[in-house]
């Protein structure tokens, strides 16, 4: 199985716990300095995945600079080297950015869905901004995670728009970070919360037959807990995300 995070080169931190898991990671090629919670986010992930272990490979795509800025056309190469690449049905994506309405980032979302590759994005942390007008977020065949604390309360800092279909984690999340091979950081973020979501989703890939994009998010909708999440909702619905233990 394939896991590929769009965003930064992993750090030094990352690719420690990863290796220790003995989970593959690739594209190391820039190891050192990055905004550190791409560090996080990919932990988050790599810690979902622990009873799989050495079957799941985690990719980074490296589609941002070290210091955060980027291209459209680089995002766009980045999706289009993952859909060349990618097994069908037995990989999906991750990405936490967000822009402006793109065609061409919207188009290149569209050839991972053909390629039977799920994408999951984190709708953002702008209270007064409706996601959902811009990409990835706006992109069709996508899922849409945003964050909730402890308590089940939804996150003040989630962006809002009709597209977000599921909560996750996403408020006090410890895990590594820059700096050190031990060094940890507490985050909150809606980039926590999506690869919670997409941990989950490999696990249901890894046990179950979903051959589709579209059977693997209903499987994550389907057995998702309603009525969890309480607070300003902002008309998302009260959907957390379940990994199907008892």
């Amino acid at each position: 199985m394939l896991l590929a995070m769009v965003s930064q080169p992993m750090s030094s931190t990352l690719a420690f716990i990863l290796l220790t898991l003995t989970l593959a990671v690739v594209s190391l090629s820039e190891p050192i300095s990055l905004p550190a919670n791409r560090t996080l986010m990919k932990t988050v992930t790599a810690l979902m995945l622990l009873e799989l272990l050495a079957k799941v490979k985690i990719v980074g795509v490296k589609v941002l600079s070290a210091s955060g800025s980027g291209s459209t056309s680089g995002v766009v190469a980045g999706m289009n080297w993952v859909a060349a690449r990618a097994v069908s049905d037995k990989s999906f994506v991750n990405i936490s950015l967000g822009g402006g309405r793109s065609t061409a980032i919207n188009d290149a979302a569209q050839r991972l869905y053909r390629a039977n590759i799920p994408l999951i994005v984190a709708v953002g942390n702008s209270t007064t901004t409706d996601a959902c007008n811009g990409s990835f977020l706006g992109a069709p065949n996508t899922l849409t995670a945003a964050a909730s604390d402890k308590t089940d309360k939804a996150a003040s800092f989630n962006s809002y728009g009709t597209c977000v279909e599921i909560f996750g984690p996403g408020v006090g999340i410890t895990s590594a970070w820059v700096g050190s091979t031990t060094a940890t950081n507490t985050i909150s973020d809606t980039s926590m919360a999506t690869p919670h979501v997409a941990g989950v989703a490999a696990l249901y890939l890894s046990f179950n037959s979903l051959f589709t994009v579209q059977s693997v998010f209903d499987k994550l909708i389907y057995t998702a807990t309603t009525g969890r999440v309480t607070g300003s909702l902002k008309g998302f619905p009260s959907r957390f995300i379940f990994n199907g233990a008892a």
